[in-house]
């Protein structure tokens, strides 16, 4: 009997174990959707005060339906985060273009006096040939910096970042007005 019980143990832990295995390989498989669905989820947490209080909300006897509350308050969450956007986007904007329009001669240029002791030290130091400039190959360096050979690579890569973007946010602003509109769907689901 007793060996019976331990068959049934070790078969009901292997049925456990195949079974976390495979819910596991499943959210790994769908990590896009689930990670979806968890924004959605919180977005509609934080929105739910709104949403709350657009149920509340009567005129006369008109009480605005679930649907139209769920697509007020993803309104509202838009609106939000494009103003937020739209204030950090032209800081951040303004000082990308202070950068590309940085003229290295002249930052170099500059600090010439500075460069020019340095460069006597330097020749002084190691014995350089006099055609060498201290100025000249800091400006080549610095351009090095910048590959411009990159801007394609750059260029696609944000094409690409844009258009999953743009599918990820369609797709939490979906979820999102469910679980706003079916008061507890997350919780259910879960």
């Amino acid at each position: 009997m007793n060996h019976k019980s331990d068959t049934n143990k070790l078969a009901r832990y292997i049925l456990v174990i195949a079974a976390v295995t495979v819910v596991l390989s499943l959210v790994w498989y769908f990590v896009d959707i689930v990670a979806y669905i968890l924004v959605a989820a919180v977005i509609a947490v934080m929105s739910q005060p709104i949403a709350d209080r657009l149920r509340r909300l009567r005129i006369r006897k008109f009480q605005l339906p679930t649907w139209a509350v769920a697509l007020l308050t993803v309104l509202i969450d838009w609106g939000v985060i494009v103003l937020f956007f739209g204030l950090f986007i032209p800081l951040i904007a303004g000082k990308v273009s202070q950068l590309a329009n940085i003229d290295l001669t002249m930052l170099v240029g500059s600090y010439e006096a500075e460069l020019a002791r340095l460069e006597t030290a330097v020749r002084d130091y190691l014995s350089i040939e006099s055609d060498w400039s201290l100025s000249s190959a800091l400006v080549g360096e610095l351009s090095t910096l910048v590959d411009w050979s990159q801007i394609n690579n750059i260029l696609s890569s944000t094409v690409s970042f844009v258009g999953s973007a743009v599918i990820a946010l369609f797709s939490v602003t979906f979820i999102t007005f469910y679980f706003l509109k079916e008061d507890g769907l997350f919780y259910r689901l879960v």
